[in-house]
């Protein structure tokens, strides 16, 4: 009994804590409580807000024009109207305007005189150039080092180019499927008379634009504009087994070939819509698919033919080919042969890797070779303590 008590009375306050004035009122303080910390984080929003907004005014008086003539500096302008900023701009005798805080002066020039900043050379017993490729200008490697390297030092250069960049075909299809990716795919560069120039395998990614994934990216140095790149997307399969496999499983078979390419082919969804409308048998059943449009189909599969229109440039390349030449350096020590005392690390120098974490080590590896290189040197004139 009194178990069944104490359970009744269980269920009493739960009745309680239930009844629809007592939610009503823990609604309302919940909803006091938001109320309270979205003021809160409001007060909070606008003190931040006009911290920020009190640093841009004092940035824009600081760029005020007005606030630079008040601190006595001025606005010199010619005859034209025209601001004046160089002394080959302005002859001796014409008439200058010159705007201060409060108005202006109108004088004549009586002479002029050019300053020039003295050229300032340093010394070092050990230079390392690690300026970078073309890759990343918007970091300061924008390769202009290399042509300096070539025309006062006589170094030799091999031509900068992007590698590890995207590739565009010319009528590309599969726009509308970016993002569908096939793992491990073998493709092959080709002339436009067939002949294979090199094959290889790895990972493609259709974007909305352009082939990428890590198989386009590390083989896009050795491809040009012009050439064809045949993809198999039913790697290690060929296209003598593709139509053996179509005679066999096609005959009665009700499905249709996207639906046959997706769930018995195992390929991506859309691409199998996308390949079956291009062939024009999306609306029938592969049991109605004739000889000549199931060669068709395995020749596409096995073999889709893109024809290179351009590779991405260096503002979507992830590496730099080229640089300083391996001719003429120390390779084990990143030492110049000629210039001795100058070294050349990382991709100032013209080695790449492929994606997936080669280029960094060796931008690593280089630069330890080259400080070890010069410590070296240091111990042997006795200048390291």
């Amino acid at each position: 009994m009194e178990f069944a008590r104490g359970r009744i009375r269980e269920y009493q306050l739960q009745l309680k804590a239930l009844h629809p004035k007592n939610q009503l009122l823990q609604k309302r303080q919940y909803l006091t409580d938001l109320e309270e910390e979205l003021e809160r984080q409001m007060q909070e929003k606008l003190r931040e807000r006009r911290y920020q907004v009190s640093l841009y005014a004092e940035k824009l008086k600081g760029l005020s024009p007005l606030e630079k003539l008040s601190q006595g500096f001025s606005h010199v302008a010619d005859a034209e109207g025209r601001t004046v900023t160089d002394v080959n701009r302005i002859q001796v005798g014409e008439l200058v305007t010159i705007h201060v805080k409060n108005g202006r002066i109108v004088a004549q020039v009586k002479e002029k005189e050019e300053w020039t900043q003295p050229k300032k050379s340093y010394r070092c017993q050990n230079l390392v150039i690690a300026t970078g490729g073309c890759s990343y200008a918007g970091t300061g490697s924008d390769g202009k080092m290399l042509n300096i390297l070539s025309r006062d030092l006589n170094i030799d250069i091999e031509e900068p180019r992007p590698v590890l960049t995207p590739v565009y075909v010319e009528d590309y299809e599969f726009k509308d499927l970016s993002g569908v990716s096939f793992r491990n795919i073998e493709a092959y560069i080709e002339t436009e008379d067939g002949k294979r120039l090199r094959g290889f395998a790895g990972d493609l990614l259709f974007t909305s634009k352009t082939l990428s994934g890590p198989a386009i990216l590390n083989n896009s140095r050795y491809m040009r504009p012009g050439m064809i790149l045949s993809v198999n997307f039913l790697t290690p399969a060929d296209e003598p087994k593709i139509t053996e496999r179509f005679k066999r499983d096609f005959p009665g078979n009700g499905r249709s070939p996207q639906t046959y390419m997706s769930e018995n082919l195992g390929l991506p969804k859309r691409f199998a819509q996308a390949i079956a409308c291009k062939l024009s048998v999306s609306d029938r059943k592969v049991s109605q698919i004739t000889g000549k449009q199931m060669r068709s189909l395995s020749e596409v599969l096995t073999g889709y033919k893109f024809k290179i229109r351009k590779l991405g440039g260096f503002s979507e390349a992830m590496a730099t080919g080229g640089g300083v030449s391996l001719c003429h350096k120390t390779s084990a020590v990143m030492e110049h042969e000629v210039h001795k005392g100058l070294y050349f690390i990382g991709e100032a120098v013209d080695v790449d890797g492929d994606t997936g974490g080669y280029n960094l080590p060796f931008a690593y590896s280089s630069a330890k070779a080259a400080a070890h290189n010069i410590s070296a040197g240091e111990f042997l004139r006795g200048t390291k303590k």
